[in-house]
C-alpha cells in the first residue's frame, strides 16, 4: 500500500485565494460595523421580549468563501491585505 504525500499548494494560487477570502471577510466586517448601532438595540429589545435575535450579522460576502482560508505564509499575508 502506497502512502500519499500531501501536496504543497501553489504559492501564487494560495495568494489569490487568500486575497479573495480576506476581501470577503473585510466587506462583511465593514457592513456589520456600519449596521451595529441599528442592529444592537433592536436585538436587545427583541431578546428581552423573548423573540431572540431579530437581525443577525450579515454574512453576504462570506458565503462566497468556498475555497477556504490561505494555507501558506504569503497567502496569509495576502489574506490580511484583503481584509484591510
Amino acid at each position: 500500500m502506497r502512502a500519499f504525500k500531501a501536496q504543497k499548494p501553489d504559492v501564487v494560487v494560495d495568494m489569490a485565494k487568500g486575497l479573495g477570502y480576506g476581501a470577503n471577510e473585510g466587506i462583511d466586517a465593514t457592513l456589520n460595523m456600519i449596521s451595529a448601532p441599528i442592529r444592537a438595540p433592536i436585538n436587545y429589545v427583541s431578546e428581552k421580549l423573548g423573540y431572540g435575535e431579530a437581525i443577525p450579522e450579515l454574512q453576504l460576502a462570506r458565503r462566497a468563501n468556498v475555497a477556504g482560508p490561505a494555507e501558506t505564509t504569503p497567502g496569509r499575508w495576502a489574506q490580511t491585505v484583503g481584509e484591510v
